[in-house]
C-alpha cells in the first residue's frame, strides 16, 4: 500500500473518531462506508504462507549479502590502515632526514670553524648502529637459531664486531 493512501485512511479514521465524540452526520456515515470498503480490500489481499524453504532461502540471501558487505568493510579498513601506516612512515622518514640534516649542518659548521666534525658524525654512526643492533636482536628473538646472517658493521665506539 502506498504511503499516501495510508495517510489518507489515517486521516479518515481520525475524522470518524471526532464524529463519534460529537453528533453523527451524513458525512460520518459516508466516511464509515469508505473505511469499510478499504477494510474489505485489505482483507481480500492474498498472502502466500511462508514455507521453511522460502525462509531458509531468505536467510541464505541475507547472510550472503552480509558477507559481501563485511568483506568490503574489512577491505576498506585494511586500505585505511595501510594509508595510515604509510603516512606515519613518511612522517618518520622526514623527521629522521631533518635530524640528519641538522647533524650534517653542525658537522659542516665545525669544519668551517676549523674543529674536528667527528663528534657529530659519530652521533650519526651511533644512531645507525643502534638501529642495526635493534633489527638483528629483534630477528634473533623472533627466530632463534637464525643468527648466522652476516654482520659486517662494527660498533663505532668499541670497534668490536658483533657476535
Amino acid at each position: 500500500m502506498r504511503l499516501r493512501t495510508l495517510l489518507l485512511l489515517l486521516g479518515m479514521s481520525k475524522e470518524i473518531s471526532n464524529y463519534l465524540k460529537g453528533n453523527w452526520s451524513m458525512k460520518a456515515e459516508q466516511l464509515s462506508r469508505q473505511l469499510l470498503m478499504q477494510i474489505a480490500v485489505l482483507n481480500s489481499t492474498r498472502l502466500d504462507p511462508i514455507t521453511i524453504e522460502d525462509f531458509t532461502s531468505w536467510i541464505t540471501n541475507a547472510f550472503s549479502f552480509f558477507k559481501e558487505w563485511a568483506g568490503m568493510f574489512a577491505w576498506g579498513a585494511i586500505v585505511l590502515l595501510g594509508c595510515r601506516v604509510r603516512l606515519w612512515l613518511i612522517g618518520h622518514s622526514k623527521r629522521e632526514h631533518a635530524r640528519h640534516k641538522v647533524v650534517v649542518y653542525q658537522a659542516m659548521t665545525t669544519i668551517k670553524k676549523g674543529a674536528s666534525p667527528n663528534i657529530w658524525l659519530a652521533s650519526l654512526k651511533d644512531q645507525e648502529f643502534a638501529l642495526d643492533h635493534f633489527c638483528h636482536s629483534h630477528v634473533e628473538s623472533l627466530y632463534p637459531g637464525t643468527g648466522n646472517f652476516p654482520r659486517a658493521r662494527t660498533n663505532p665506539r668499541h670497534g668490536a664486531r658483533w657476535r
